[in-house]
């Protein structure tokens, strides 16, 4: 981009290709508006837009490095905060991403994305019941916000309050329908409750909006298995593996089946390569050997 520049309308065509997605367009229209003159308050709030766009296609680390200069720029921007939580706790420092969120919330304590963002945070750090208070101020101040009903949901079946998860997750379904990640959790819900044939048609309908979500894939696993059908169950853990190489969760309930069908060369295969090895020396006593992962 050369001559003379119309910066409005440069940041309007980056935010219209950051609503359509074309993450990588909007990215380079920030960073080029970045170069420009600008005013603290101004390159703040612009460099707070390019760390929201990282985080949208999971660059959570260039996120949290731009949010976190964005914040020093415009220190009064609650949604600079708020982002900037969301994205510590991504990438675990959750310590500062409570303090973010706190910010936030003192910034402006009507904001119901900060609530809810530090609710994922205190969850995260495994303070469910800080979570579940905080989720249910940010549906206090939003009642249709369904991410927070979701949120809220998996904080209470945490908990061990089974029913509230199970309502929390409907009331998301009612609010947002086609929401897959509530879809699959409900069915992970009405899993531990022991409803199989609940757990089978709601984690199903998650892989039917969003085919290639490996956590819903393992839950189906996790279901199928519960109701004896254990190869169908090793073609969904197998399906969640392909989707996520590092899914250890997955990978363990693989190799439970696996070794439940005798393909013990296969049950091996996974324990050695995915999960690591025990091995017993004499010697040295026990030692493991950790796979490729």
């Amino acid at each position: 981009m050369t001559g003379h520049v119309d910066l409005e309308a440069l940041l309007s065509a980056a935010l219209s290709d950051a609503h359509a997605g074309r993450y990588s367009d909007a990215t380079e229209k920030f960073q080029y508006l970045l170069t420009q003159p600008l005013s603290d308050r101004d390159r703040g709030v612009i460099r707070g837009m390019l760390g929201a766009a990282y985080a949208s296609v999971g660059e959570n680390d260039k996120a949290v490095k731009e949010l976190t200069v964005a914040a020093g720029e415009n220190p009064e921007d609650a949604s600079i905060q708020s982002n900037l939580c969301s994205c510590l706790t991504r990438v675990g420092n959750i310590q500062a991403a409570i303090t973010a969120g706190n910010r936030a919330i003192n910034l402006q304590p009507t904001f119901p994305e900060a609530h809810n963002n530090l609710g994922s945070a205190m969850h995260e750090m495994g303070d469910t019941t800080g979570a579940i208070k905080a989720y249910r101020e940010a549906l206090s101040l939003q009642p249709d916000y369904a991410k927070a009903y979701n949120n809220l949901g998996n904080a209470l079946s945490d908990s061990g309050d089974a029913d509230g998860s199970i309502t929390a997750y409907r009331r998301a379904l009612e609010l947002r329908p086609g929401y897959a990640i509530a879809h699959n959790n409900l069915g992970g819900a009405h899993l531990k409750a022991g409803d199989i044939t609940a757990a089978l048609e709601q984690i199903g309908e998650a892989i039917r909006l969003h085919p290639d979500y490996p956590e819903a894939h393992k839950n189906m696993g996790l279901a199928l298995r519960e109701a004896g059908r254990l190869a169908d169950a090793l073609d969904y853990f197998r399906k969640a593996t392909s989707l996520r190489t590092d899914y250890r969760d997955a990978y363990r309930a693989q190799n439970q089946v696996l070794l439940s069908l005798g393909k013990y060369e296969e049950a091996l295969e996974i324990q050695t390569s995915a999960l690591g090895i025990v091995r017993f020396d004499l010697d040295n006593g026990v030692s493991v050997v950790t796979g490729k992962m």
